[in-house]
């Protein structure tokens, strides 16, 4: 990958979570294009908000439960439920990456930081 591209990248991953760690925790904003949001009460892990590239690219819909479906190795909602679990555990941003085979776009490298947000 270009350098421009992943120096582009770190950046954004590193500028949530200093805007998580500067609010305490609450919802942030400046991400809409590339966030979901999940809810995951008693371990639902429910999609809350998303990004409508997001969502056409990785089969992901609002409402939807992630993990929901049998487990495969190349999903993103099975990744984005991994990073979820590892919050609850931790408590806080949890760095991930994954290789995703995504609809008519072949393999997807896919970088992002689950932050804990509330309570």
């Amino acid at each position: 990958m270009p350098l421009d591209f992943l120096r582009a990248e770190q950046r954004m991953a590193s500028r949530a979570v200093n805007a998580w760690a500067a609010g305490h925790g609450v919802p942030l904003t400046g991400f809409a294009d590339n966030e979901i949001l999940v809810e995951d009460p008693g371990g639902r892990a429910k999609v809350l908000a998303l990004a409508p590239a997001i969502a056409a690219r990785f089969a992901i819909s609002l409402g939807q439960c992630l993990g929901e479906t049998p487990p495969c190795s190349d999903c993103l909602a099975d990744e984005l439920r991994a990073a979820c679990d590892l919050v609850l555990l931790g408590g806080r941003p949890a760095p991930f990456e994954a290789s995703i085979a995504a609809p008519a776009a072949g393999l997807v490298l896919v970088r992002g930081v689950a932050l804990p947000i509330g309570e």
